[in-house]
């Protein structure tokens, strides 16, 4: 008894592997972001929209795009959190914050965070 393997049946049994995979495989879940702050340049991102007050331009940011947006401040992605209650709510499980990078440019701007 000989065994015979044609390269089309190898063809299609490795399509049928990779169609399985592909319909049951792992799903990677990307919950959606929120609305952006406008137009983000490449390299800069939303930085060009930040003035020397840098709360006159969230206080209008908030004003057009509500209490959550999503800014680009260079190659780093943000989520910007404005107003108290909204604040209060998206920070009741604190740990989960723990590990974040810190921004160096963030605190290049904001001289420490110490504003003006």
């Amino acid at each position: 008894m000989s065994l015979e393997i044609s390269f089309a049946s190898v063809v299609l049994t490795l399509l049928l592997c990779y169609l399985l995979y592909r319909a049951f495989g792992t799903k990677r879940y990307d919950p959606p972001l929120p609305p952006p702050a406008g137009l983000a340049l490449p390299v800069v991102g939303h930085f060009y929209k930040l003035k020397p007050d840098m709360r006159t331009t969230f206080k209008e940011l908030r004003a057009h795009y509500g209490d959550v947006y999503f800014m680009q401040l260079g190659s780093v992605p943000a989520v910007v959190i404005s107003g108290f209650s909204t604040f209060k709510e998206g920070f009741k499980n604190s740990d989960q914050f723990n590990d974040r990078l810190p921004l160096f440019v963030l605190d290049k701007v904001t001289r420490g965070g110490k504003g003006k």
